[in-house]
């Protein structure tokens, strides 16, 4: 079969979205078996390397398993295509997630990031690199720009059990009041890339959030990325009445 493959974005990455397309959808059932390598070339039009790339991605994930001897399956019990997390709740909380700690340096502030932290251009920043893993795979990298005068409290073992805002709060006394978060998707850099196990110029979920004191003193600044194949950031609204009065008709009653 000849598709429409995007040549932006890796062949194998591309194959194994769409057969994990297929089993969310229930057109691939729990604990089927995989047609072979061989007919699975043919189908997606690549080659047998292209075609074990992609299950090994789908057996990272847990969504596949190999038995020796007799072929690939779909897990008897799949895990969820993507974690499902509301507006305004914190972005891992719940999640059962553990945490690597990349890094944690004093680095020259990026232009954007001295900007928000009200810092003179390239004057001292902290910066915190961490990796958040579900079901042992990766599924988001978090780059955290905070004020240099935190780096004394900021611990990579304190890192490993709790969260920089709870850390602001015990040692610093500092309550982050609000936060504004910017979604995009954007392609995964040579930082980024190896941190969640996708390939250069993949597209990841890139959720930025401002976070801001009572006072209004910015005071955090983090950069979160997500595979988009694991994450879906959802959100409800509530609709006021309208403050103009009321129109002159009664509403019938529903029977």
């Amino acid at each position: 079969m000849n598709l429409p493959y995007n040549p932006s974005v890796s062949r194998y990455y591309q194959v194994s979205r769409l057969i994990q397309m297929r089993i969310e959808a229930g057109i691939i059932s729990n604990s089927d078996r995989l047609p072979s390598e061989e007919m699975l070339c043919r189908e997606f039009g690549v080659s047998r390397t292209t075609i074990r790339q992609a299950l090994g991605l789908l057996k990272n994930h847990g969504l596949l398993n190999g038995r020796r001897g007799a072929g690939t399956f779909v897990s008897a019990k799949t895990a969820p295509g993507h974690v499902v997390r509301t507006l305004g709740d914190p972005l891992h909380h719940g999640l059962g997630t553990k945490v690597r700690v990349v890094s944690i340096e004093t680095i020259p502030a990026p232009a954007r990031v001295a900007n928000f932290l009200r810092l003179p251009f390239e004057s001292p920043a902290l910066r915190v690199i961490r990796v958040h893993r579900v079901a042992g795979a990766p599924l988001s990298a978090v780059v955290t720009y905070l004020p240099p005068d935190i780096a004394a409290v900021v611990r990579r073992a304190d890192l490993r059990r709790t969260t920089l805002q709870e850390i602001l709060w015990q040692k610093r006394g500092l309550a982050i009041a609000r936060s504004v978060r910017t979604i995009r998707v954007q392609r995964a850099d040579e930082t980024i890339a190896p941190l969640l196990g996708v390939s250069l110029m993949d597209p990841v979920l890139h959720i930025q959030s401002e976070s801001y004191l009572a006072s209004g003193e910015p005071i955090r600044l983090a950069d979160n990325y997500f595979r988009e194949d694991q994450y879906q950031y959802t959100t409800e609204i509530q609709y006021k009445e309208p403050e103009s009065a009321r129109p002159a008709f009664r509403r019938e009653e529903r029977g």
